[in-house]
């Protein structure tokens, strides 16, 4: 009799507990779609702010041009040259960036 409720008693056991990891699962799986929508904002993120950097060094290249083009005194072409060199520094910045996410999701 005894040996009896031991066996119902370690069903119903391996019941809740196959219950408790279906939720567990569940919510695991609920957390890995938020991480995943996460993870495409942030990528979405930096592909703006790469558009961003794209077009303000794009200004900064027609504006180096232009002062190229029309002044004759060195220091003032190197303040044109500046916001480039920024540029390119946070593009590259960005890029790594990206690479390495891309390099942690393998």
């Amino acid at each position: 009799m005894l040996a009896a409720v031991n066996i119902i008693s370690a069903r119903n056991t391996n019941e809740i507990i196959g219950k408790k990891l279906e939720e567990i699962s569940d919510k695991l799986d609920i957390l890995n779609a938020k991480l995943s929508y996460i993870q495409d904002n942030i990528i979405f993120d930096k592909l703006m702010k790469f558009s961003e950097i794209k077009s303000s060094t794009l200004s900064s290249i027609e504006e180096a041009i232009y002062a190229n083009e029309t002044q004759r005194e060195s220091h003032i072409i190197r303040l044109h040259i500046m916001p480039l060199r920024k540029n390119f520094y946070t593009l590259n910045e960005l890029l790594v960036d990206i690479l390495t996410g891309f390099s942690n999701k393998r």
